[in-house]
């Protein structure tokens, strides 16, 4: 009786008795959620471990697919750094295929093939304009105007270089004037104007015979009937006598027909 008398199973001394289980409860559920946050912070530790190398190879993957091989300088280059050609798709990066354009029309070439091993496809002027400066596409579009035009068709002037295209019509013109830099030169033969000569005498004559004093004498010569030594080539007047020359250079020769005097050179009858 004194048991049940005890107060702690009085009333209220159940309520009492359980306090112990609760709190055993309450630590149970505290540790469990620690082991579980251990556990969960342990993994996030690990997988930071390995995520680097994990985007180390995702990068270096994706470096790998944004580059291509150039076939000029043979070196990688990133996707931004390349140029693809719009006739034949090859690709190289824009300062190699830049220079390969420039130095072909510095050359003037007009038909420019695709420096690809094997490849004949034509560059297409129009895909270059946001490549080269203005001035390298002008000479360009110049190369290709003058390609339109045949050979015969063409003529440049020996002071300048700049072309002209004949449309004589079957007519003979020889003597002509540039109309950049004026001054006279024959379209037949392509150099200076030669006054008084032919085209095939001018063809004849050496380099340091062609300027233009040198064919002002040559038409003084031939209005005053001069001749000419055939050994020194210069000039000789005879005033009067037989037709015996002696020249300064000590070559003897016919007045009337320049040929070595000998002694029986005779019955040159002059013209």
């Amino acid at each position: 009786m004194d048991f049940f008398n005890n107060p702690q199973f009085s009333d209220g001394g159940e309520e009492n008795l359980m306090e112990p289980d609760a709190l055993f409860d309450e630590d149970l559920q505290l540790q469990e959620g620690l082991l579980l946050s251990y556990a969960i912070s342990s993994q996030l530790r690990i997988s930071d471990d390995i995520l680097p190398s994990s985007s180390d190879d995702t990068r270096m993957i994706q470096e790998t697919a944004t580059e291509s091989f150039c076939g000029i300088c043979l070196e990688s280059r990133g996707d931004h750094q390349m140029f693809i050609t719009g006739s034949c798709f090859h690709s190289f990066c824009s300062d190699c295929i830049s220079q390969y354009v420039v130095k072909s029309i510095q050359d003037s070439k007009a038909r420019i093939t695709c420096p690809e091993v094997n490849c004949k496809c034509i560059l297409v002027l129009d895909d270059f304009r946001g490549l080269l400066a203005k001035e390298e596409i002008d000479l360009w579009e110049d190369a290709l105007s003058k390609e339109v035009i045949r050979p015969l068709q063409r003529l440049y002037c020996p002071f300048c270089s700049e072309m002209f295209v004949v449309d004589d019509e079957g007519e003979d013109i020889r003597e002509s004037e540039c109309q950049i830099c004026h001054k006279l030169f024959c379209a037949k033969c392509g150099v200076p104007w030669h006054p008084g000569i032919g085209c095939e005498e001018y063809g004849k004559l050496g380099e340091d015979e062609r300027s233009r004093q040198d064919l002002m004498m040559r038409e003084l010569a031939k209005e005053q009937k001069w001749s000419r030594c055939p050994h020194c080539q210069f000039y000789v007047e005879r005033t009067d006598g037989c037709p015996h020359m002696i020249c300064r250079c000590k070559f003897e020769f016919c007045y009337l027909c320049g040929a070595e005097w000998t002694e029986d050179h005779g019955g040159c009858q002059e013209n």
